[in-house]
């Protein structure tokens, strides 16, 4: 990759009605995540890394998430950087204060914001995240079975109870054409 120097640390646009809507939350104490809601696939978790650790440097990066988007007018990526600390420096510092005040900032040729929902660390491996998203499955398969058996033996009671009330009203009808017709011949006597 070519060297990549940061084009602009203020913004030059306002925000879309998008990033209001997630500039509304609250910005956390203590932030230390960015979020950038579109990214080329062709930037690497390194190439961010070097990004905002030596081109520009601003802290120290603990972890890089993406995550892969398909809105219906095409496919996208949104990256989450995560940092262990700030740098102290004058940029570090306008950096973050140009987040906090107008909500985001064009950094590498694209809009930066502060990750207002930033998802912690985890300690298990990729086997152990598999093995647990398989068993949630398994659960949420095994309790959506149950659920369908569920509403289908209420159906069929309902089913059960409506025969038996049409034939109540059967049986009712009967009984009243009966008493109608004793009425009537008690009338004519």
């Amino acid at each position: 990759m070519s060297t990549t120097t940061a084009t602009t640390v203020f913004p030059t646009m306002m925000p879309d009605m998008k990033s209001n809507l997630t500039n509304s939350l609250p910005i956390p104490a203590n932030w230390k995540s960015l979020f950038v809601p579109r990214i080329s696939f062709e930037i690497t978790k390194q190439q961010l890394r070097v990004m905002f650790e030596e081109n520009f440097p601003v802290g120290k990066v603990q972890r890089i998430d993406f995550v892969e988007v398909r809105p219906e007018n095409g496919s996208g990526r949104m990256a989450f950087i995560h940092f262990e600390k700030w740098l102290e420096t004058p940029q570090s510092v306008h950096f973050k204060h140009t987040l906090e005040t107008t909500g985001f900032a064009e950094l590498f040729g694209f809009r930066v914001h502060i990750n207002k929902k930033p998802v912690p660390p985890t300690d298990l491996n990729i086997d152990q995240l598999t093995d647990a998203h398989r068993i949630l499955q398994d659960n949420y398969d095994d309790f959506k079975q149950q659920t369908i058996k569920i509403i289908s033996d209420q159906q069929e009671m309902i089913d059960r109870m409506n025969h038996c009330i049409k034939m109540m009203n059967d049986k009712i009808m009967c009984l009243e054409n009966r008493l109608f017709l004793n009425n009537s011949d008690d009338e004519n006597r």
